[in-house]
Parts: C-alpha cells; sequence; structure tokens
C-alpha cells in the first residue's frame, strides 16, 4: 500500500481488522509508506499531533498492490478570550491542554496589542509540569515549569521577543504530553 503524496512526515498508519490493531507504522518524509498484509477488508487508521485522524475503508487483493492517497487536514487552536481562569479549567479534560488568547479569537496573537497567551491544562495527578514552546523548525523560543498542588493550572506567556509565524506549544506533566500550534501576528 502506498498513500498520501502530500508529505505528511512521521504520520502513524494503522491498519484495523476486526476491531483489532493488526499493523502500525509511520510515514516517509513524502508522505509514503508500505505495509504487507493479507488480501481482506481493513479499516486504515491515519493520524498524527496536529492534523485530523482519517479513517478509510480499504480492499486489498492477493497478489496485487493496493495504493491509497488521502490527505491529512490540518488542525488550528482553538483561541477564545477567557472571562475567568476557573471557567477555561473546566472545559479541559484530564490530559489536555487548550490554549487561550489573542482579540481575534482566531488563533492569532498580537503581542503588540499586549495580548498574550495562556495555555491551560489539567493533569491526572498534581505534579510538576513544564512548558516549552518551538517555531516550526524545532528552535526552543520560551520554557517555563511550574509545581502544581492541583490537577489543573495555568501558563501565562507574552511573545514579545519572537517573530511573527506558527509555534509549537508542549506541555509535559503528569498525565499530560501534548502538542498544540499557535500563531504569533505583529
Amino acid at each position: 500500500m502506498k498513500p498520501t503524496s502530500v508529505g505528511v512526515y512521521q504520520a502513524i498508519v494503522e491498519v484495523i481488522k476486526d476491531n483489532q490493531s493488526i499493523a502500525k507504522v509511520g510515514t516517509a518524509e513524502d508522505g509514503s509508506y508500505n505495509i504487507t498484509i493479507p488480501a481482506g477488508v481493513y479499516t486504515l487508521k491515519i493520524s498524527k499531533q496536529g492534523y485530523e485522524t482519517k479513517t478509510i475503508n480499504i480492499v486489498v487483493v492477493s497478489n496485487a498492490t493496493t495504493f491509497v492517497t488521502t490527505l491529512l487536514k490540518e488542525e488550528f487552536c482553538e483561541i477564545i478570550e477567557p472571562q475567568e481562569e476557573k471557567q477555561i479549567v473546566s472545559f479541559v479534560l484530564p490530559g489536555e491542554i487548550k490554549i487561550f488568547g489573542g482579540k481575534s479569537k482566531q488563533g492569532i496573537v498580537n503581542p503588540e496589542k499586549g495580548e498574550n497567551v495562556k495555555i491551560v491544562f489539567r493533569l491526572k495527578m498534581p505534579g510538576k509540569v513544564s512548558l516549552k514552546v518551538f517555531t516550526l523548525l524545532g528552535e526552543l523560543v520560551y520554557e517555563d515549569a511550574i509545581e502544581t498542588n492541583s490537577d489543573n493550572g495555568m501558563f501565562t506567556w507574552l511573545p514579545k521577543d519572537v517573530a511573527t509565524g506558527t509555534y509549537i506549544v508542549y506541555v509535559k506533566g503528569p498525565g499530560v504530553d501534548t502538542y498544540k500550534k499557535i500563531v504569533i501576528a505583529r
């Protein structure tokens, strides 16, 4: 099987039969992959952090190559201007993070207008939580860490010393290990 040509590197392609995962492989830099499986009817689940998961039903025929082409739609972070912090945390499930900020409510923060980013998290248990913000090339531009006595909390980041662009927000703590995107515009 050879899927997408959109170049989604390190997407996970999982082959499912009778609700059981029977094979899993990551895609190459060009989005391609190869899996050898017997003839039959299968479901492909293609996923990657930052993209919507795609599920496709396929039929594999004996002594033939099955080609699957699909597009993965990129997800954008949801930005909502919060009314108060306690209200924000109630919408975050354990193991998740949500990013809030920006007047546009379109996932764009402008620090020149005093807009900051609030990264809200809910842990599985209290403990140390770290925040790292990277460029799309992997350069670390901001980091912070806090110790929390409850299962939820928040980081506030004023991205004043970074260029306009898309950034990856990474939060790690007890029961949370998650990446999200944010756009900084000036």
